[in-house]
Protein backbone atom coordinates (compact mmCIF):
# COMPACT_ATOMS: atom_id res chain seq x y z
CA UNK A 1 0.00 0.00 0.00
CA UNK A 2 1.51 3.23 -0.78
CA UNK A 3 1.17 6.59 1.68
CA UNK A 4 -1.16 9.13 0.78
CA UNK A 5 0.38 12.55 -1.07
CA UNK A 6 0.91 15.26 1.34
CA UNK A 7 -0.51 18.55 0.07
CA UNK A 8 2.71 19.50 -0.54
CA UNK A 9 4.06 17.10 -2.53
CA UNK A 10 0.50 17.67 -4.68
CA UNK A 11 1.29 21.13 -5.16
CA UNK A 12 4.95 20.10 -6.65
CA UNK A 13 3.66 17.64 -9.20
CA UNK A 14 0.83 20.00 -9.97
CA UNK A 15 3.38 22.93 -10.52
CA UNK A 16 6.17 20.80 -12.56
CA UNK A 17 3.48 19.50 -14.68
CA UNK A 18 1.81 23.09 -15.11
CA UNK A 19 5.50 24.21 -16.18
CA UNK A 20 6.00 21.31 -18.88
CA UNK A 21 2.53 22.06 -20.23
CA UNK A 22 3.21 26.02 -20.63
CA UNK A 23 6.49 24.80 -22.26
CA UNK A 24 5.01 22.56 -24.85
CA UNK A 25 2.34 25.88 -25.31
CA UNK A 26 4.39 28.83 -25.34
CA UNK A 27 7.42 30.47 -26.81
CA UNK A 28 10.95 29.18 -25.90
CA UNK A 29 11.58 32.63 -24.57
CA UNK A 30 9.23 30.98 -21.43
CA UNK A 31 12.29 28.32 -20.96
CA UNK A 32 15.15 30.49 -21.49
CA UNK A 33 13.74 32.73 -18.64
CA UNK A 34 12.92 29.49 -16.04
CA UNK A 35 16.31 27.58 -16.92
CA UNK A 36 19.10 28.34 -14.87
CA UNK A 37 22.42 29.99 -16.34
CA UNK A 38 24.73 30.65 -13.79
CA UNK A 39 25.97 34.02 -15.61
CA UNK A 40 22.41 35.36 -15.66
CA UNK A 41 22.12 34.88 -11.98
CA UNK A 42 25.65 36.66 -10.89
CA UNK A 43 25.64 39.46 -13.83
CA UNK A 44 22.50 40.02 -13.95
CA UNK A 45 20.98 39.31 -10.83
CA UNK A 46 18.32 36.53 -12.42
CA UNK A 47 18.25 35.09 -8.97
CA UNK A 48 14.70 33.08 -9.58
CA UNK A 49 16.26 30.76 -12.09
CA UNK A 50 17.74 29.31 -8.09
CA UNK A 51 14.49 28.14 -7.80
CA UNK A 52 12.51 27.41 -11.11
CA UNK A 53 15.13 25.53 -12.91
CA UNK A 54 13.99 22.99 -11.68
CA UNK A 55 10.55 22.87 -12.95
CA UNK A 56 12.05 22.76 -16.69
CA UNK A 57 12.06 19.88 -18.58
CA UNK A 58 12.71 18.85 -21.95
CA UNK A 59 9.57 18.74 -23.96
CA UNK A 60 10.16 15.20 -24.91
CA UNK A 61 7.59 13.50 -23.38
CA UNK A 62 9.90 10.07 -22.42
CA UNK A 63 11.87 12.87 -19.96
CA UNK A 64 8.92 13.36 -17.92
CA UNK A 65 7.51 9.69 -18.03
Amino acid sequence: MMPRLTPAVKFIIALTTGVYVAQLLLPAAFTRALMLVPADVLRQGHVWELVTYMFVHSTNPWHVV
